[in-house]
């Protein structure tokens, strides 16, 4: 679509009755780039708001993986059921899974539970496992305590863990 636009150099005077300068413009192709701009104006808007609305991720929200899980049972296994119990329940250390755990670490990042084992467990030479170990092994307390695998791996990076939440109680 086309319109004219029509401007005056000077006004319309007795001395001065020069006609406007007129020209032809398209308006459709501005009306609809406009438009569109606009639109993804509002729609980046909308995705800034619900992230940030959002907060850290949930354990229930699948953050680890079977196979991962799987490979923190047998870390368990070997460095830690000694102190936790074979099945997480506790035996001279505090259990890993239940009630008990759960009010522990409830609102707590995975970070805080990762770092412990970082710095404390097992005891006695706590640098035996690898961050990638820690890990797998939280992986496995995750899966032990029902809550969902996903499809990517629990990262092992503190930045990542610390935008995981424990929630003890589904969302």
């Amino acid at each position: 679509a086309s319109i004219w636009s029509c401007r005056s150099r000077a006004p319309a005077t007795a001395v001065n009755s020069s006609p406007s300068r007129c020209r032809k413009r398209r308006v459709g192709a501005d009306v609809t780039t406009r438009r569109f701009l606009s639109l993804c104006v509002g729609l980046a808007s909308l995705l800034v708001a619900a992230v940030t609305a959002q907060g850290p991720r949930s354990v229930w929200s699948g953050v680890y993986t079977a196979p991962q899980a799987a490979r923190g049972a047998a870390l368990y296994t070997t460095h830690c059921a000694l102190c936790h119990g074979p099945t997480l329940l506790g035996a001279d250390g505090p259990p890993l899974t239940g009630v008990e755990f759960a009010g522990n670490w409830n609102g707590l990042t995975l970070d805080v539970l990762a770092d412990r084992i970082r710095t404390a467990m097992p005891p006695g030479d706590p640098s035996v496992l690898s961050a990638q170990d820690r890990t797998d092994v939280i992986a496995y307390l995750l899966q032990a305590g029902k809550f969902p695998a996903g499809d990517a791996e629990l990262p092992r990076d503190a930045g990542s863990l610390a935008g995981i939440q424990f929630q003890a109680v589904k969302p």
